[in-house]
């Protein structure tokens, strides 16, 4: 599983939901991991949960397109796009499972001593767990998915503007400028369709959960 470059380092994961998930988490190994196509229809209720993109291998911003729908017995429909703006083409491929967290790394205090988390991240639940030893979570999930044979993968994405012209290279790591503030680091199960839980063990003392709110309204410091 690839990590940050030798510059960066992951001070702390933080997992956003409900309690009693977190709960499960923590106490009994069960890190959750779900598909594409969950966070592709979340996106009308929840718009920092939901993201249209999901599972996009490609994206193509392009002038002037016009589809053309054909029918047995109604015959042939053109629809032509809104003239002078750009259409949205996307090529979806759900062939993987994902696990997100909120990542802290030493990057963070490059140039501050002080860090605070967006509010926006309340969205994702009322409490986190907070987990304070990341390599040893990381390192129990790598276990776990060699016991299994599953091919995971693991790393910080990246935030890019997706609405530019042309055609945008896709990968699971790759999201748009409005999630920056998610800071996310996210890890993959390749070529698995079907939601599932993954068993973790030895993690119970890797962190601790709080209220949300708590969290927000905290800030983190480097005492030196």
């Amino acid at each position: 599983m690839s990590d940050l470059n030798n510059s960066e380092r992951i001070l702390c994961l933080i997992k956003f939901g409900k309690k009693q998930h977190l709960e499960s988490l923590l106490h009994h190994g069960a890190l959750y991991f779900n598909s594409p196509e969950i966070f592709n229809n979340l996106k009308a209720k929840n718009s920092e949960q939901g993201d249209e993109n999901e599972g996009a291998i490609w994206i193509e911003n392009v002038q002037a397109v016009r589809i053309t729908c054909s029918h047995p017995t109604l015959g042939e429909f053109k629809f032509d796009s809104v003239p002078n703006s750009l259409s949205k083409l996307t090529q979806f491929n759900h062939n993987f499972l994902s696990c997100s967290f909120y990542c802290i790394t030493s990057k963070d205090f490059e140039n501050t001593n002080r860090f605070t988390i967006d509010e926006r991240m309340t969205a994702f639940g009322q409490h986190a767990l907070v987990i304070n030893k990341p390599k040893l979570f990381i390192e129990s999930l790598l276990a776990s998915a060699d016991r299994e044979n599953l091919a995971l993968s693991g790393q910080k994405v990246e935030y890019m503007d997706l609405s530019l012209e042309g055609r945008i290279e896709m990968t699971p790591f790759i999201k748009k400028n409005d999630h920056l503030h998610q800071r996310e680091y996210r890890i993959i199960l390749k070529n698995q369709f079907e939601p599932r839980l993954i068993p973790l063990e030895g993690i119970k003392d890797c962190g601790t959960i709080i209220p949300s709110k708590n969290l927000i309204e905290g800030t983190w410091e480097v005492i030196n």
